[in-house]
């Protein structure tokens, strides 16, 4: 099955209700967009888990 997605004027897709899933509430945006959204979060809160690890070494050195 082919899905037909069309952009909209702010920036989201739309797929063809054939494609969505039985259960899944289908508010016309595609889910993917969100999947991509949470994985960009998920990168941004790893580099910050990485950032104060570091601070926490070095203070650990400070007070030596």
């Amino acid at each position: 099955m082919v899905a037909i997605e069309t952009g909209l004027s702010n920036g989201h897709s739309e797929i063809d209700s054939s494609e969505r899933e039985e259960g899944i509430p289908f508010d016309g945006r595609d889910w993917r967009l969100g999947q991509s959204e949470m994985f960009r979060q998920l990168q941004f809160l790893e580099r910050w888990k990485e950032f104060w690890k570091t601070l926490e070494l070095l203070t650990a050195i400070d007070i030596q």
